[in-house]
Protein backbone atom coordinates (compact mmCIF):
# COMPACT_ATOMS: atom_id res chain seq x y z
CA UNK A 1 0.00 0.00 0.00
CA UNK A 2 1.14 3.52 -0.37
CA UNK A 3 2.63 5.44 2.42
CA UNK A 4 0.51 8.49 2.91
CA UNK A 5 3.23 10.18 5.72
CA UNK A 6 4.09 12.39 3.04
CA UNK A 7 1.86 13.81 0.88
CA UNK A 8 2.54 15.76 -1.58
CA UNK A 9 -0.19 18.89 -3.39
CA UNK A 10 0.86 20.43 -6.42
CA UNK A 11 -1.36 23.21 -8.45
CA UNK A 12 -0.65 23.60 -12.06
CA UNK A 13 -2.29 25.17 -14.97
CA UNK A 14 -1.72 24.10 -18.57
CA UNK A 15 -2.83 27.13 -20.37
CA UNK A 16 -0.73 29.47 -17.54
CA UNK A 17 2.44 27.22 -18.77
CA UNK A 18 1.96 27.62 -22.39
CA UNK A 19 0.96 31.47 -21.54
CA UNK A 20 -2.21 31.14 -23.17
CA UNK A 21 -3.37 32.78 -19.54
CA UNK A 22 -2.05 36.99 -18.98
CA UNK A 23 -1.77 36.52 -15.40
CA UNK A 24 1.05 36.79 -13.05
CA UNK A 25 0.41 33.77 -10.89
CA UNK A 26 -2.91 31.05 -10.64
CA UNK A 27 -4.91 33.00 -8.60
CA UNK A 28 -7.75 31.24 -6.40
CA UNK A 29 -8.57 29.00 -3.56
CA UNK A 30 -9.10 25.09 -3.39
CA UNK A 31 -9.97 23.14 -0.25
CA UNK A 32 -8.09 20.06 1.13
CA UNK A 33 -10.28 17.00 3.21
CA UNK A 34 -9.76 14.21 4.91
CA UNK A 35 -12.57 11.93 3.52
CA UNK A 36 -15.01 13.14 6.34
CA UNK A 37 -14.52 16.97 6.62
CA UNK A 38 -13.17 19.71 4.71
CA UNK A 39 -10.62 22.32 5.38
CA UNK A 40 -11.84 26.07 5.12
CA UNK A 41 -10.86 27.63 1.69
CA UNK A 42 -6.85 28.30 1.28
CA UNK A 43 -6.11 30.46 -0.99
CA UNK A 44 -3.05 30.53 -3.46
CA UNK A 45 -0.44 32.66 -1.62
CA UNK A 46 -1.09 30.96 1.46
CA UNK A 47 2.07 30.00 3.50
CA UNK A 48 3.16 27.35 4.86
CA UNK A 49 2.15 27.77 8.22
CA UNK A 50 -1.15 28.05 6.55
CA UNK A 51 -1.82 25.11 5.50
CA UNK A 52 -0.85 23.83 8.14
CA UNK A 53 -3.41 25.71 10.52
CA UNK A 54 -6.22 24.16 8.34
CA UNK A 55 -5.45 21.03 8.00
CA UNK A 56 -4.89 20.53 11.67
CA UNK A 57 -8.46 21.80 12.44
CA UNK A 58 -9.64 18.82 10.97
CA UNK A 59 -10.43 16.54 13.76
CA UNK A 60 -8.67 13.17 12.25
CA UNK A 61 -5.29 15.32 12.14
CA UNK A 62 -3.52 16.51 15.36
CA UNK A 63 0.12 17.65 14.32
CA UNK A 64 1.54 18.11 10.57
CA UNK A 65 4.65 19.73 9.18
CA UNK A 66 4.04 21.51 6.19
CA UNK A 67 7.05 23.19 3.46
CA UNK A 68 6.01 25.26 0.31
CA UNK A 69 8.22 25.63 -3.01
CA UNK A 70 7.05 27.17 -6.21
CA UNK A 71 5.80 24.39 -8.74
CA UNK A 72 8.07 23.92 -12.21
CA UNK A 73 6.74 22.89 -16.06
CA UNK A 74 9.84 21.48 -18.09
CA UNK A 75 10.55 23.91 -20.84
CA UNK A 76 10.93 22.86 -24.39
CA UNK A 77 14.29 21.69 -25.43
CA UNK A 78 17.75 20.65 -23.17
CA UNK A 79 20.28 23.13 -22.48
CA UNK A 80 23.82 22.97 -21.81
CA UNK A 81 25.73 25.62 -18.71
CA UNK A 82 28.78 25.84 -16.85
CA UNK A 83 29.84 26.49 -13.59
CA UNK A 84 30.55 30.17 -13.00
CA UNK A 85 28.80 31.12 -16.57
CA UNK A 86 25.46 33.37 -16.49
CA UNK A 87 24.95 32.19 -20.59
CA UNK A 88 22.90 29.65 -20.83
CA UNK A 89 22.65 27.71 -24.15
CA UNK A 90 20.38 25.28 -26.01
CA UNK A 91 22.08 21.74 -26.48
CA UNK A 92 23.15 20.67 -30.10
CA UNK A 93 21.24 17.79 -29.88
CA UNK A 94 17.82 19.94 -29.09
CA UNK A 95 15.70 22.08 -30.29
CA UNK A 96 14.68 25.17 -28.78
CA UNK A 97 12.94 28.45 -29.04
CA UNK A 98 13.39 30.39 -26.03
CA UNK A 99 12.39 33.67 -28.08
CA UNK A 100 9.21 31.94 -29.52
CA UNK A 101 5.75 33.10 -29.06
CA UNK A 102 5.37 30.63 -26.18
CA UNK A 103 8.99 30.61 -25.17
CA UNK A 104 11.30 32.55 -22.25
CA UNK A 105 10.29 36.08 -21.50
CA UNK A 106 12.55 38.21 -19.18
CA UNK A 107 12.07 38.07 -15.46
CA UNK A 108 10.75 34.52 -15.85
CA UNK A 109 11.42 32.13 -12.58
CA UNK A 110 13.78 28.75 -13.91
CA UNK A 111 15.63 26.27 -12.25
CA UNK A 112 18.77 24.79 -13.26
CA UNK A 113 19.04 21.72 -11.43
CA UNK A 114 18.46 22.35 -8.30
CA UNK A 115 19.17 26.67 -8.42
CA UNK A 116 16.84 28.97 -8.64
CA UNK A 117 17.21 31.98 -11.01
CA UNK A 118 15.26 33.92 -13.07
CA UNK A 119 15.36 35.37 -17.02
CA UNK A 120 17.69 38.06 -17.24
CA UNK A 121 16.13 41.68 -17.88
CA UNK A 122 19.61 43.16 -19.44
CA UNK A 123 20.21 40.09 -21.80
CA UNK A 124 17.98 39.91 -24.93
CA UNK A 125 16.78 36.54 -25.46
CA UNK A 126 17.59 34.68 -28.58
CA UNK A 127 16.27 31.45 -30.39
CA UNK A 128 19.00 29.61 -28.48
CA UNK A 129 20.65 31.54 -25.57
CA UNK A 130 19.43 33.42 -22.45
CA UNK A 131 21.21 34.79 -19.77
CA UNK A 132 20.46 33.88 -15.87
CA UNK A 133 19.41 36.74 -13.45
CA UNK A 134 18.84 37.22 -9.79
CA UNK A 135 15.87 35.96 -8.31
CA UNK A 136 15.80 39.14 -5.99
CA UNK A 137 16.29 41.43 -9.17
CA UNK A 138 16.43 39.92 -12.90
CA UNK A 139 18.48 42.96 -13.61
CA UNK A 140 21.31 41.67 -11.91
CA UNK A 141 23.07 39.02 -13.50
CA UNK A 142 23.53 35.86 -11.68
CA UNK A 143 25.65 32.70 -12.23
CA UNK A 144 25.30 28.99 -12.17
CA UNK A 145 27.69 27.71 -9.36
CA UNK A 146 26.85 23.59 -9.73
CA UNK A 147 29.78 21.08 -9.25
CA UNK A 148 29.67 19.82 -13.09
CA UNK A 149 28.74 21.27 -16.21
CA UNK A 150 25.00 20.81 -17.40
CA UNK A 151 25.26 19.03 -20.49
CA UNK A 152 21.45 18.41 -22.06
CA UNK A 153 20.06 19.05 -19.10
CA UNK A 154 16.29 19.98 -18.98
CA UNK A 155 15.44 23.62 -18.17
CA UNK A 156 11.96 24.03 -15.92
CA UNK A 157 9.61 27.07 -15.77
CA UNK A 158 7.68 28.21 -13.12
CA UNK A 159 4.10 26.85 -13.50
CA UNK A 160 2.54 29.79 -12.16
CA UNK A 161 1.52 27.43 -8.70
CA UNK A 162 2.84 26.14 -6.02
CA UNK A 163 4.04 22.86 -4.20
CA UNK A 164 3.01 21.74 -0.46
CA UNK A 165 4.49 18.94 0.85
CA UNK A 166 2.68 17.46 4.05
CA UNK A 167 4.50 15.48 6.73
CA UNK A 168 2.16 13.79 8.83
CA UNK A 169 3.36 13.32 12.74
CA UNK A 170 0.04 13.09 14.55
CA UNK A 171 -3.17 11.69 13.47
CA UNK A 172 -6.26 9.69 14.82
CA UNK A 173 -6.06 6.59 13.65
CA UNK A 174 -4.49 5.74 9.99
CA UNK A 175 -3.32 8.47 7.90
CA UNK A 176 -5.76 9.06 5.09
CA UNK A 177 -4.78 9.98 1.46
CA UNK A 178 -6.68 13.80 1.16
CA UNK A 179 -8.62 14.72 -1.42
CA UNK A 180 -9.22 17.88 -3.29
CA UNK A 181 -13.34 18.17 -3.13
CA UNK A 182 -13.67 21.77 -4.77
CA UNK A 183 -11.93 24.65 -5.70
CA UNK A 184 -12.40 27.91 -7.47
CA UNK A 185 -8.62 28.53 -9.50
CA UNK A 186 -8.09 30.87 -12.59
CA UNK A 187 -7.33 29.61 -14.76
CA UNK A 188 -10.27 27.78 -15.30
CA UNK A 189 -8.21 24.59 -16.43
CA UNK A 190 -6.02 24.54 -12.69
CA UNK A 191 -5.79 21.29 -11.26
CA UNK A 192 -4.98 20.27 -8.01
CA UNK A 193 -2.96 17.34 -7.78
CA UNK A 194 -1.83 14.67 -4.64
CA UNK A 195 0.47 11.97 -4.79
CA UNK A 196 2.35 10.46 -2.21
CA UNK A 197 6.14 10.24 -1.88
CA UNK A 198 6.58 6.94 -2.95
CA UNK A 199 4.72 3.66 -3.47
CA UNK A 200 5.42 0.12 -2.41
CA UNK A 201 3.67 -1.91 -4.77
CA UNK A 202 2.95 0.56 -8.08
CA UNK A 203 3.82 0.30 -11.17
CA UNK A 204 6.39 2.58 -11.97
CA UNK A 205 6.62 4.04 -15.59
CA UNK A 206 9.68 5.81 -16.30
CA UNK A 207 9.94 8.79 -18.71
CA UNK A 208 6.56 10.52 -18.26
CA UNK A 209 6.37 14.22 -17.31
CA UNK A 210 3.55 15.33 -14.86
CA UNK A 211 0.67 16.80 -16.42
CA UNK A 212 0.91 15.86 -19.42
CA UNK A 213 -1.71 13.23 -20.79
CA UNK A 214 -0.10 10.04 -20.73
CA UNK A 215 -1.53 6.63 -22.48
CA UNK A 216 -1.57 3.08 -20.62
CA UNK A 217 -2.50 0.04 -21.92
CA UNK A 218 -2.95 -3.20 -19.75
CA UNK A 219 -4.09 -6.23 -19.66
CA UNK A 220 -5.83 -8.06 -16.94
CA UNK A 221 -4.67 -11.60 -16.29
Amino acid sequence: EPDYSVQFIKIWSESFASRDFEQPAISGYFQLSDGESTTEPIVMSATSNDVRFALEKLASIHTVKVTKTQGVTPAQGCIDVIPGSSLVTCSDSCTCNFNGLNGLQTNDLIRLADERFRVSSSFIISETQFELGRVDGSLVKDTYVGNEDLFEADLFVWSGGYEWKITFHEVAGQIQPLQSPRHNLLPRDSVVHISVENCNKCLLVQDITAFKKHYVRAKAR
